[in-house]
């Protein structure tokens, strides 16, 4: 059962998981890589904010998202001025079939799933019939763009912490459990610890599938695992019409060349691509301080002085991406 520190561990590590040991398929016409059964542990739900590169998380569109749901709603005009393709998952152009919000405040026209929990759990703190439903059987075995991924909610306060699990059919790990489910249901967990008079404790999520799905307008991932040597030289001698053993003697002739420039002028370009340099680091003493992270005391061991070696691509390379 992976278990991680917060969302952005986690996203880091599913991913990482899919592409080691998920299989390829094809559903819907789209191109994926899924994992079945994966079972993933959150311990700090509510440190909710996604920190990763080129993802271009849009926190104002997670806010927006999950007030819309806390607020039972289910239009697409609304929802729209933040996240702007929400109309392709739109059946109809003015609503989400699978819209959280109606499901949870309004089951079957008149059951507040949200207050119902709240009272249960306020009157029998011991109890595990804290439970909300999103997949309706009557309503979801159809053909349509948008059929809840997420189905069951389960709540179980134990220890004095408020504890979550999410039972998901399938989710994509980057646009749908780091996009904005994991968000949304630590904004809920967190108000329903507050109601409750408790601590938040762990989030579940229980998937039977969990996938990334190709999107090659993103630019963020790519499916395929990145160019190992081999594959290098190989488009290089396509391109330029060398035999791939000339190749590699210019790339090993190369690098022979960028160490001895390293270590005397402390610095060597690679035209079109980087400036690789040399920084000196100075000794430093152990020393008492902060863990930014738990934010409890810790030591901070001595380190020798040392040299590390830093790219700094050039502005070819930025342009090109």
């Amino acid at each position: 059962m992976p278990g991680y520190r917060n969302i952005s561990f986690a996203t880091v590590g599913s991913v990482i998981d899919i592409l080691d040991h998920g299989s390829n398929v094809v559903v819907h016409g789209k191109a994926t890589r899924e994992l079945m059964g994966r079972l993933t542990t959150l311990e700090r739900p509510l440190e909710r904010y996604l920190f990763l590169p080129k993802r271009h998380n849009d926190v104002f569109a997670q806010f927006a998202e999950t007030m819309w749901v806390l607020a039972g709603r289910d239009d697409v005009v609304w929802l729209s001025r933040y996240l702007p393709r929400a109309p392709d998952y739109s059946d109809d152009g003015r609503t989400w079939h699978a819209a959280y919000g109606p499901r949870l405040r309004r089951w079957a026209g008149d059951v507040d799933q949200l207050d119902k929990v709240r009272r249960l759990l306020t009157e029998d703190r011991e109890s595990r019939r804290g439970v909300m439903v999103l997949f309706d059987p009557a309503r979801d075995f159809v053909d349509s763009k948008d059929i809840p991924c997420n189905n069951w909610l389960s709540w179980i306060a134990r220890d004095s912490r408020l504890h979550l699990s999410v039972a998901v059919r399938s989710n994509d790990a980057m646009w749908g459990f780091s996009g904005t489910n994991a968000f949304e249901w630590s904004i809920l967990q967190e108000l329903m610890a507050y109601w409750l008079k408790l601590e938040v404790g762990g989030a579940i999520s229980i998937a039977s599938y969990i996938c990334s799905v190709r999107r090659a307008e993103s630019g963020w991932m790519d499916m395929s695992k990145p160019m190992t040597k081999s594959e290098l030289i190989n488009q290089i001698a396509e391109r330029s019409e060398l035999k791939k053993g000339e190749v590699k003697s210019v790339m090993e002739a190369l690098a022979d060349v960028g160490y001895k420039e390293l270590k005397k002028n402390s610095s060597f370009v690679v035209p079109g691509f980087a400036k690789f340099v040399v920084i000196k680091k100075p000794a430093t003493k152990e020393r008492k301080g902060i863990n930014p992270f738990t934010k409890e005391p810790t030591i901070f061991k001595a380190k020798p002085a040392r040299k590390i070696i830093r790219a700094r691509p050039v502005k070819a390379a930025k342009d090109a991406v």
